[in-house]
């Protein structure tokens, strides 16, 4: 049955104005203090009038996408162009009657522009006026969607949740929880249940967020999202290329090729005149901004030596199998595809391409031209 929460409550709870960081009920909940702590610090939540955070209340919808947001922008993360959101969403922020919290309509604007939610999941926000409490792994949804807009990771992967109650789980909301997971966001209960159908309460709210966002400030700087693609329009006149992602059927990138932007073919800096339609290329970018185009390169060219690495990523994509592997020696990322006759072994015996996980460390071998011929771990 659906929790509801009176409307006066999410109004305190939300408020721009602080009425004081020393909260006077934590104990109930004393190991989140810290967490709550620091978000009030943040300006991210607020406590009630009567000095009390009321840790064991449930979040609402509308809450939960404020304080998404509000982490963001605490983050120097929000693109100055939610206010010509807000504008573009007008009517649908009429229409759904978004409560006049402060912030909430550039919050709601910024989720539906990021796709974090649909126009018409508002509708399921409140009923009868009253506001409808949020299950842990709609919380998980939108928090995934969101924090995976500066993680860049394929929003396709559910696979190795060890959960208990893995089959409550919704699937539009697994590969968010996910995601969430492999960052060591969220975890389960102490006996490996994740209780997807629970409601969040403002406890564990806190330190879903500090944890998050720790985890963006700890990747800000990282150049690591790696991108295979193909050149499929380049305009010459203004050095602009569109760009395919080859693991996705509707995934383009249109990007300036200008001075900031590395080119390397074949292990060797070129220009832009060196790219050429149809080319598969790699894409690097660095929080959300392209810093380098390779071509020919991903693939390590060691033949016959034995190299080992961690599998950070892997792809089955129309029938093309892909592996991104951390090199165990140099730290570099690689990227390849795997032929039909790779041979793969797992403790002496026979495996495939489905039990790699995420995480393996594993040995393999190159064949002439850089492609995987075996891998064993």
């Amino acid at each position: 049955m659906k929790k509801y929460i009176a409307l006066f409550l999410i109004i305190a709870l939300l408020s721009q104005s602080a009425y004081g960081l020393t909260f006077t009920d934590l104990a109930p909940a004393e190991w989140a203090e810290p967490y709550i702590v620091d978000l009030a610090e943040m300006g991210i939540v607020n406590g009630y009038r009567d000095n009390t955070y009321r840790p064991l209340e449930s979040v609402s919808h509308y809450a939960a996408i404020l304080v998404v947001y509000r982490a963001l922008d605490a983050q120097g993360l929000v693109d100055a162009d939610v206010v010509k959101w807000v504008n573009r969403y007008h009517s649908v922020l009429s229409e759904y009657d978004v409560p006049s919290w402060p912030e909430l309509d550039e919050a709601v604007a910024y989720a539906i522009e990021k796709r974090i939610i649909a126009p018409a999941d508002l509708r399921d926000f409140m009923i009868d006026g009253a506001h409808v409490a949020i299950p842990r792994q709609k919380m998980a949804l939108y928090m995934g969607r969101a924090w995976n807009e500066f993680l860049g990771e394929d929003m396709q992967r559910s696979a190795g949740l060890p959960f208990r109650d893995l089959a409550e789980i919704d699937a539009i909301c697994a590969p968010s929880i996910a995601l969430l997971y492999r960052h060591g966001i969220i975890a389960g209960d102490d006996k490996g249940y994740f209780n997807p159908g629970d409601s969040l309460n403002r406890a564990a709210l806190a330190k879903l967020l500090i944890t998050g966002i720790a985890e963006l400030v700890a990747t800000e700087n990282v150049e690591n999202r790696n991108v295979l693609a193909y050149v499929a329009y380049k305009l010459a006149e203004t050095n602009k290329i569109t760009f395919y992602d080859l693991t996705s059927d509707t995934k383009s990138y249109f990007e300036e090729i200008n001075e900031d932007v590395e080119i390397v073919v074949d292990g060797k800096l070129a220009t832009f005149e060196d790219l050429q339609n149809g080319q598969n290329v790699v894409l690097t970018y660095a929080n959300d901004k392209l810093k380098r185009v390779r071509v020919g390169d991903y693939a390590k060219v060691v033949d016959g030596d034995i190299l080992s690495g961690i599998i950070t990523d892997k792809v089955d994509f129309k029938g093309a199998r892909y592996l991104y592997i951390v090199d165990g020696d140099s730290g570099e990322l690689f990227f390849y595809q795997l032929s039909d006759d790779v041979s793969m072994m797992r403790a002496g015996e026979k495996t495939s391409f489905e039990v790699l996980r995420i995480g393996d460390r594993i040995r393999y071998t190159l064949r002439d031209g850089g492609q995987i011929e075996t891998i064993r771990y």
